[in-house]
């Protein structure tokens, strides 16, 4: 990498020694803007078969970038890792790579390929998802329908992994895309590969797994072996969320929240959401069952419990589809 800052055209990847537009890249009066990068910046620079293009996101276990194939221009998005191969945080990566890539279906993103740099920072490259995550599309109120439909696609990429041996473990609004109306499962960093006979309940630097909103009693006791309706147990709370704008439970500190999914039975998310069929609220209490033998078997038997609840012939469900399309459309104008 340069030792000094440079510019960088998102455009068309040239790197320029001075602010200003990209002289390649003429869009309009004032051209494509070159964008700053430093030189710990990847922006403009190859990582193996892959031109880094614009930064999407990131955090403390990595950052997330869109870039191009070198030779076929295929637009990917890449997760690169901020550690080495070798520690806790960066096995995650290798997890999701491992358990996505054993799914294919088109309710679950796709990974390419799984690979490192040469500082031994690990990344994956996966489908590049156009849209929002369904924590955004829930900023908006959804109707019963909508949500179902949602939860629906969500139901039948949840069935695909399950059928593969492959347990969430973490599914929550913020790890559900939402594009062109379709729901797609991301971020498998937490799943467990149930064939994995040495695949523990906890993390690997021993924390219990998920997000405490949204945790199955059996993760939070890490007391039983885990399966699929742990998952269901999820988009239950997910569900009910999306249709009454609050989580099924409630605390000042995880731990409170984690004993409430414990104790407490929420109440019917018709006390908060009138217009909601009983038959849904009941579906969504069944998914909710602290016990997991009271919950639907697997994601199917639950998916058509929700679609017959409404009461509604399937081909409605195709119309608001494309209707919660146009929502997510609204939606990403707005936030971008």
């Amino acid at each position: 990498m340069a030792s000094t800052a440079s510019w960088y055209c998102p455009g068309c990847g040239q790197v320029a020694e001075a602010a200003g537009a990209c002289p390649k890249c003429v869009g309009g009066a004032q051209g494509v803007r070159l964008l700053r990068v430093s030189a710990q910046d990847l922006l403009g620079r190859q990582i193996g078969d892959y031109r880094i293009l614009t930064k999407l996101g990131g955090g403390a276990f990595g950052t997330v970038y869109r870039a191009a194939h070198a030779t076929t221009g295929t637009i990917v998005a890449i997760k690169l890792l901020a550690h080495p191969i070798e520690h806790a945080d960066s096995q995650r990566v290798v997890i999701e790579a491992r358990a996505a890539s054993k799914i294919a279906h088109p309710n679950c993103v796709e990974v390419f390929d799984l690979q490192q740099t040469s500082d031994r920072r690990p990344y994956i490259v996966m489908d590049l998802l156009e849209g929002v995550t369904l924590s955004k599309v829930m900023r908006q109120r959804l109707s019963v329908a909508e949500a179902i439909t949602l939860i629906s696609d969500v139901l039948l990429g949840v069935g695909a992994a399950h059928r593969q041996g492959v347990v969430h473990r973490d599914l929550k609004p913020g790890n559900i895309f939402v594009e062109n109306g379709k729901a797609v499962i991301v971020d498998f960093g937490f799943a467990k590969l149930i064939s994995d006979p040495k695949a523990p309940n906890v993390s690997i630097t021993g924390e219990v797994v998920g997000t405490p909103a949204y945790m199955a009693p059996e993760q939070i006791t890490a007391g039983r072996e885990l399966d699929g309706r742990a998952d269901l147990y999820a988009l239950g709370c997910v569900l009910y969320e999306m249709l009454s704008n609050r989580l099924p439970f409630s605390g000042k500190s995880a731990l409170q929240m984690m004993s409430a999914h414990l104790k407490t039975v929420a109440l019917p998310v018709t006390a908060y959401r009138p217009d909601c069929p009983k038959q849904v609220s009941d579906a969504i209490a069944k998914a909710m069952a602290k016990n997991p033998d009271d919950r639907f078997a697997d994601a199917e038997s639950m998916r058509r419990a929700l679609m017959l609840s409404t009461g509604m012939p399937r081909w409605i469900y195709v119309v608001l589809a494309a209707l919660a399309a146009a929502l997510v459309i609204g939606v990403a104008r707005a936030c971008g």
